[in-house]
């Protein structure tokens, strides 16, 4: 007896399948957090300088999906998704100190993505 095993990205969850079983519609939600770090420094006749910033991303959002099983080892499908960022507050040090101060930075966006794919399952 021979099984087949499909794998999914853990970003959308199966909701229900379609009245025919080569049609998989999937629904989820996407969820991802980003620890970004930067380091940089500056070297001129006046003197050298140095910058180093850190923040944490955080990304919510749904997705859809559809895919259709065109044989046992290949599929076509889409997905759609819709997400929020929060790309939070930096924080940044500066040698030698700045007395320049941005304060509260508060940084937010949507965005959207479309994916097409062909997958090849062995």
């Amino acid at each position: 007896m021979r099984q087949q095993h499909t794998q999914f990205p853990r970003s959308c969850q199966r909701l229900q399948a379609a009245h025919h079983s080569a049609v998989r519609l999937f629904l989820g939600p996407r969820a991802g957090v980003t620890f970004v770090s930067t380091d940089s420094s500056l070297t001129t006749p006046y003197g050298r300088s140095s910058s180093e910033s850190s923040e944490t991303v955080f990304v919510f959002g749904a997705c859809v999906r559809d895919e259709y099983q065109l044989a046992l080892q290949f599929s076509v499908g889409g997905e759609a998704q819709v997400n929020y960022i929060s790309l939070g507050t930096p924080d940044v040090t500066s040698s030698p100190a700045s007395a320049s101060s941005a304060g509260d930075v508060s940084r937010h966006l949507i965005a959207s993505n479309v994916l097409f794919f062909f997958r090849w399952y062995y």
